[in-house]
């Protein structure tokens, strides 16, 4: 059984996925129409801007989270061979001979 975590994260993808690709087949059916009013009153072209905008912010957010990952990734890999490093590298490991 998933966690509720994991169910809210795949819901929250899924309406995220879907918005994106409502937007773009709203716009894509209504790139050519013609506006019948001249100016900034056309329902239809504010409606497409305003998707274009969120369109690019939400891929922009999608750029930057991978990113994230990634990033966390990266540096969680670090960490791990430095901690694994400090152990490989221990005078008893290396099997080194003190005299005193």
């Amino acid at each position: 059984m998933r966690s509720k975590t994991t169910l809210l994260f795949l819901a929250l993808l899924i309406c995220v996925i879907s918005a994106m690709v409502f937007g773009e087949i709203f716009i894509y059916s209504h790139v050519d129409h013609e506006c019948t009013e001249i100016g900034t009153n056309c329902l239809v072209c504010i409606k497409i801007n305003v998707l274009k905008n969120f369109l690019k912010t939400l891929k922009m957010a999608s750029v930057c989270f991978c990113l994230a990952v990634l990033l966390s990734c990266f540096n969680w890999k670090k960490r791990k061979d430095l901690v694994f490093s400090q152990h490989q590298f221990s005078p008893i490991t290396l099997k080194v001979r003190i005299n005193s």
